[in-house]
């Protein structure tokens, strides 16, 4: 996996292609992964304070299927940050994928801003 959080610069080893998931942004506390080879985007890692966790509902290890109605396989997963992050408050909804099941379940959050990677 390829694993990004948002709003990031270069990882400690210099790969540019690989960014830190170590920010403070405003969004919904997940950092998603990209599989090479394939069009998956998974919930990488989640901020434990941040919506998505504190939602309940989403696993690391899920698929991201659409953000705010657009589907993410048009995507790779260092370009979903404008679509995840914004204003605080501002609503998000996601389709994603049960890792466990391959059941589609739909959540919505309010955006905050959390620290990724703390």
């Amino acid at each position: 996996f390829e694993s990004f959080g948002f709003c990031c610069g270069a990882s400690p080893g210099g790969n540019p292609d690989v960014l830190v998931s170590r920010a403070r942004l405003c969004g919904v506390g997940i950092a998603v992964a990209s599989r090479p080879g394939t069009k998956d985007i998974t919930v990488a890692d989640m901020a434990p304070n941040g919506p998505a966790a504190k939602s309940l509902k989403i696993h690391i290890g899920d698929q991201l299927v659409q953000v705010n109605g657009a589907d993410v396989d048009q995507y790779h997963a260092k370009e979903l940050g404008p679509l995840l992050n914004g204003p605080e408050g501002s609503l998000v909804a996601l389709q994603l994928r049960r890792k466990a099941t391959g059941e589609l379940y739909n959540v919505s959050l309010s955006r905050e801003w959390v620290m990724l990677g703390a």
